[in-house]
């Protein structure tokens, strides 16, 4: 089934309306000049029995024509144009004289209406067409003396009609045409303030919460929704601001205690005797875990409120990828893991280093904990052919469920595929904060022959 926009239903439905209102209209007038022009037809014949009772006398029950002239006038001694056929019949329905121009004609009398008293009128077929017939009787001193009938052809009145069902029939794709232009025009503007408010709420991100949606002063329904949407937008603008707030006070407030109870790990390390150097060694691993999480946050935090200002200059993309590298060594080294660079490439781009190097250690650190023993991690960098760049850490690890791929870039996401391997989630969601703050292109694949590849895609400016 098609699917229609709010536009183009506005647009159909306004254009079915006008199209239903010009037949209605187109139908309504036929039968109004119809019926008008059936009028004036009978008014006419009436007239006209008038006129030739005028030029008839009665005398000793004959009927005797005193005005020859009324008989021969044009309409009806020709049967061109527009004739009228009249004939008289005496009270036994028997004729007694009818005009020249329907002498040969077999009019069925016996079919109209004949009142003592009043005249009477009738359609029937002649020849083909309809023709309107008024029977007026003749009366004389309270005696009868029959009928006068006069006739006329609707030939007229068809042909009125029909030259406006033409026009109309004409007309009408012009109209329908004009009828869509104007409804797309109208439903345009009337949904313009729709695609305005549409394109801002796009555009408002949590970085920019400040920011309103454009509120019509017509103070109708979009005014209104306009309006009920922008009290939202400050009640989530408040929740956001003191998540943001509690976030950053609870990570600067844990600095502190983490830092404390680290030093004293250590002194404990120096000085200890008798205690297992295990249960120490697990604790400072964990207070590093937490420090790493605590230092994650409140980046994130600091990303959430839009405090963080790039800084952007030329990097050499693959110097700094062979730096982080080095600081790896010795972690992939306990895990006889290679580290296979063939494919980094001297690429120069456009970023800011601080965050670069952020991004690719979070990366090299991920695929570090998902890489199997004596396994290998491939790092590239290419130019793509497309006018892009293409940079990749890829491990040879198990991958994760396809379900999860476009999960895996959120926050304190971790895939149910490897839930032994430590971790809090929030690595990749900083590598995409990077990635979207730079404005490139960050996907997660599974690699065929195993493992999850992290793809970043840089336009090349």
């Amino acid at each position: 089934m098609i699917k229609l926009s709010v536009y183009q239903r506005i647009t159909l439905l306004s254009v079915a309306i006008v199209i239903a209102i010009i037949i209605v209209f187109g139908t309504g007038s036929l039968l109004f000049v119809g019926t008008k022009l059936t009028e004036e037809l009978t008014n006419r014949l009436h007239s006209e029995a008038v006129d030739i009772s005028r030029s008839l006398s009665f005398l000793d029950g004959n009927i005797i024509i005193t005005e020859q002239i009324e008989w021969e006038e044009e309409h009806h001694t020709q049967d061109e144009g527009l004739p009228i056929y009249i004939i008289i019949i005496n009270p036994d329905l028997q004729e007694v004289r009818r005009s020249s121009n329907c002498v040969d004609k077999s009019i069925e009398v016996d079919n109209l209406p004949f009142f003592s008293s009043r005249d009477g009128t009738a359609t029937i077929p002649l020849e083909g067409k309809d023709w309107r017939f008024v029977t007026s009787p003749m009366n004389y001193h309270g005696e009868s003396y029959g009928w006068i009938i006069v006739g006329m052809s609707f030939e007229r009145i068809n042909y009125i009609q029909a030259v406006m069902l033409k026009i109309y029939l004409v007309g009408l794709p012009f109209m329908i045409v004009l009828a869509l232009m104007g409804s797309a025009v109208l439903a345009r503007r009337a949904l313009a303030p729709i695609h305005l408010i549409s394109k801002k709420a796009r555009a408002i991100q949590a970085v920019n919460l400040n920011e309103r949606l454009p509120e019509p002063t017509t103070k109708d329904e979009i005014a209104h929704l306009s309006q009920t949407l922008n009290g939202m937008l400050d009640r989530i603008q408040k929740s956001i601001v003191t998540i943001q707030g509690f976030s950053a006070n609870a990570s600067h407030e844990l600095k502190t205690p983490l830092a404390v109870i680290n030093s004293r790990i250590e002194q404990l390390t120096l000085n200890a005797t008798g205690v297992d150097q295990s249960v120490i060694t697990d604790i400072a691993d964990e207070n590093k875990r937490m420090s790493r999480i605590i230092d994650n946050l409140a980046i994130l935090a600091k990303a959430d409120s839009d405090t963080i200002k790039l800084e952007k200059n030329r990097v050499w993309m693959n110097d700094v990828v062979y730096e982080e590298l080095a600081r790896f060594n010795k972690i992939a080294r306990g895990k006889n893991i290679v580290f296979n660079t063939s494919d980094l490439q001297s690429i120069e781009i456009t970023g800011d280093e601080y965050w670069l190097r952020i991004m690719i250690s979070n990366l090299i650190d991920n695929a570090l904990k998902f890489a199997p023993p004596e396994s290998g991690i491939d790092i590239g960098i290419i130019k793509n052919g497309r006018n892009e760049i293409e940079m990749w850490v890829a491990d040879e690890g198990s991958g994760v469920d396809e379900a999860d791929l476009e999960n895996l870039g959120k926050r304190f996401f971790r895939s149910k595929a490897n839930p032994a391997v430590p971790g809090s989630g929030l690595g990749l969601s900083i590598v995409q904060w990077v990635a979207d703050a730079h404005h490139w292109k960050l996907e997660f694949l599974n690699r065929d022959k195993g493992g999850l590849k992290a793809l970043l895609t840089i336009p090349v400016a």
